[in-house]
């Protein structure tokens, strides 16, 4: 049986997914900027996703744009609205976010920004009061994720965007619902920046969206011919933008929720020294757990060896091996960070899957006694 419980990472395109993919290659591989019949039909099938997104956004497609994927529109939407503003000031962000969102603050910082970090709470979710204290006059942007990549915490965002607003309503507010985007329900209101990503509900690597409430300004950070109303220039991926649609339009929320309380139940009950780092209310499809005495890689190596796949943190940064800056941000100790694991779902997943997966860490842990280092 192979079993694939890496989906935060990205998942597995669907079958009507590729179909319409390959459709538009075959068929309609026309440059959306031409002004030829071929041109024409290109642009409907953008328009047509374009639709859908914002459908399922709940927001006025006008304001919908498609980016390269959410590294991108979390890029464009920093770097993006605060240069617009001409002036420097205070950028405020949570110590749990993903690199895409860290490393531009970081940036932002070199230049002479003002960056203020937010702490979590040691279930990992943002501290909302203390978020409110950093708020002043001078803030210029907040950036929160919505649902954390590596645990699948949950935040309050749309207490965090009426705490925003009621302290400053200048301030811009960004969020990174990448993990989130037809998985979790939350409102966009008080919301002006909004990322997602096509590969992580069933679409094509290389393709996102960035939803920016009307009225509000962005420098572009490419330039070139305009497309995409010169918020993110170059010829639209259209393929990926068609399959993003199609994955969106789709897409149903129903993952069998049994399967992490399973493996929940299971590996605290039956493996001795193990942690479960996810909060018990995050994402029904994020579940991080350490096993005390067992690094990281060799777990995830382990389970590989029995044809299951999982991770050892975030996809993005996970080639570069160090500490989780989320983990270690909740308080937890290095003993625990170093041995924690990501597992992530999908609506594919089966309760068969979670069992087997169950199994094998028991037997690979018992196997193994020899490589585990002694813990407290």
């Amino acid at each position: 049986m192979e079993v694939y419980f890496d989906n935060s990472a990205t998942t597995k395109p669907k079958k009507e997914v590729i179909d319409s993919v390959l459709e538009v290659m075959t068929n309609n591989y026309g440059n959306p900027s031409s002004l030829h019949r071929m041109g024409l039909n290109a642009e409907k099938t953008v328009k047509y996703a374009r639709t859908v997104i914002a459908e399922k956004m709940c927001v006025d497609e006008k304001q919908v744009f498609f980016t390269s994927g959410g590294t991108e529109s979390n890029n464009i939407a920093i770097f993006g609205s605060v240069y617009s503003l001409r002036k420097k000031g205070t950028v405020i962000t949570s110590k749990v976010e993903h690199k895409s969102v860290t490393e531009c603050f970081k940036k932002l910082e070199q230049q002479g920004y003002n960056v203020k970090y937010v702490d979590v709470t040691k279930e990992g979710i943002v501290d909302n009061e203390q978020l409110e204290t950093l708020i002043d006059a001078d803030t210029l942007l907040v950036s929160i994720m919505h649902v954390n990549n590596e645990t699948g915490a949950i935040m309050p965002i749309e207490k965090i965007a009426q705490t925003i607003k009621d302290k400053n309503p200048n301030t811009l507010f960004h969020v990174d619902d990448v993990q989130g985007f037809l998985k979790v329900p939350v409102s966009y209101k008080n919301i002006d920046l909004v990322s997602v990503s096509a590969h992580k509900v069933n679409g094509l690597k290389g393709c996102g969206a960035l939803y920016i409430k009307k009225g509000i300004k962005i420098s572009p950070q490419i330039l070139g011919g305009g497309q995409e109303n010169g918020i993110r220039n170059g010829t639209e991926n259209v393929p990926g933008i068609v399959g993003f649609g199609k994955a969106a339009e789709i897409y149903e929320n129903n993952l069998d929720s049994t399967i992490k309380d399973y493996i929940i139940d299971f590996v605290t009950k039956e493996i001795d020294g193990c942690v479960i780092n996810s909060c018990e209310n995050a994402s029904k499809y994020i579940l991080n757990l350490s096993i005390l005495g067992f690094k990281s890689e060799t777990l995830l190596h382990l389970m590989e060896q029995n044809g299951i796949y999982v991770s050892s943190g975030s996809a993005c940064s996970s080639n570069k091996p160090q500490l989780s800056h989320v983990l270690l941000s909740m308080g937890l100790d290095k003993d625990t960070v170093e041995s924690s694991i990501r597992l992530s779902f999908c609506n594919d997943n089966t309760i068969e899957e979670a069992k087997f997966f169950c199994e094998c860490l028991k037997s690979a842990v018992l196997a193994n006694k020899f490589v585990r280092r002694k813990y407290k």
